[in-house]
């Protein structure tokens, strides 16, 4: 008894203080007794939630096992959830545990999240996969990934450029080194440089284009292999081919603009772009999954139905070097190119405009 009296004055006397003091935005409109009522639960949070909707003085020790309780129900559903999507690859039965989670708790945000992640990837359901992703933002606006996932579905999807660069930039000023994040975002830099290409005011083309490097670069400094272990399913071999790859186009399309636009003319600045493309390319082409690798995917995505990573680099080298006006070297690339993908694959290919142009461009100077 005098070491449980012992242990209940040190919560009422400096744990208590301690989280008020430290954390005084968080539960500034939490009742004092609540808290320290809620310190015994295993899950805080839960507990204040519960308990708001009562008295001080009609919380119990059942109350305790109720939220306890809960927090062992979610975890259980969760963890299921997970294992039988990632591991099981089997959506719909993990789709299956989020929505029981979600009708036991209705505020549970992650369960929101992941459900959402679940739809857009797997399912195609993209309306509801936003729906689902803004909820959980709703219920939790402090977690950088989910502004990164509703940036990611509004753009990729739903082509709201300008809407999914908002959203993208909160999620990096709450995680200034969420690589993904800073991918996502040069992609929409991209895009928005393209708007400024059909105007014809090549001086916010060159911004956005730099803005766009700048950010692919920043996912290079930032990156690692130990990411969202949902967006593995997007990208199973990681994402450092996007980083190169979509920083070596930009570099090339910058190269191109001040090579022939007059009003941002600049010899020199045309050069060194190209050639930084060229760096990025070969890096693409060092790091590239093998046919065998791609092939070996329990579940590919649609981003990787096919091979075409070296493919790509090896085409856009060629483009790149015929603009140097190397045009040995742009044959040897394009040929490769040409030479290693299979005939049969010619539709996939023709979705890719600028392979497809490579291979015209090959057969038109090379042969």
């Amino acid at each position: 008894m005098t070491a449980l009296r012992s242990k209940n004055k040190f919560i009422k006397f400096f744990i208590i203080p301690f989280i008020f003091t430290i954390f005084p935005s968080v539960i500034a409109s939490i009742d004092r007794e609540i808290a320290e009522f809620c310190l015994k639960a295993e899950d805080f949070s839960g507990c204040v939630e519960q308990m708001s909707e009562k008295t001080p003085s009609q919380s119990n020790n059942s109350d305790l096992k109720t939220v306890n309780k809960n927090k062992k129900n979610k975890s259980d559903l969760f963890n299921k959830a997970s294992s039988t999507y990632l591991i099981e690859n089997n959506y719909l039965s993990a789709i299956n545990y989020l929505d029981d989670l979600i009708r036991s708790n209705s505020k549970d945000s992650d369960a929101f999240f992941i459900r959402g992640i679940i739809k857009f990837l797997e399912m195609q359901d993209y309306q509801n996969a936003l729906l689902d992703i803004q909820k959980s933002i709703e219920l939790d606006a402090q977690d950088s990934a989910k502004y990164m996932s509703l940036g990611y579905v509004k753009y990729i999807y739903f082509e709201e450029h300008e809407a999914g660069l908002e959203d993208l930039n909160k999620a990096l000023s709450l995680d200034p080194e969420n690589s993904l994040a800073y991918l996502f975002r040069g992609k929409v830099n991209s895009y928005i440089s393209d708007k400024y290409v059909e105007k014809s005011d090549y001086k916010k083309v060159a911004q956005y284009l730099n803005a766009s490097i700048s950010d692919y670069s920043k996912s290079l400094e930032h990156y690692t292999d130990d990411f969202n272990p949902y967006f593995k399913r997007l990208y199973p071999f990681g994402y450092l081919n996007q980083i190169y790859g979509s920083r070596g186009r930009q570099y090339y399309n910058l190269g191109i603009f001040y090579k022939s636009v007059k009003e941002i003319k600049n010899r020199d600045l045309s050069k060194s772009s190209l050639n930084a493309s060229l760096s990025d390319f070969d890096e693409m082409i060092n790091i590239a999954p093998t046919i065998a690798d791609v092939e070996n995917l329990n579940n590919p995505t649609k981003m990787l139905e096919k091979d075409f990573v070296k493919v790509s680099a090896a085409t856009w080298k060629g483009d790149t070097y015929s603009h140097l006006k190397k045009w040995g070297s742009a044959c040897r690339n394009w040929k490769k190119a040409y030479k290693t993908w299979n005939k049969s694959d010619y539709d996939v290919i023709s979705t890719y405009k600028s392979l497809e142009d490579g291979f015209i461009m090959y057969e038109t100077n090379c042969l």
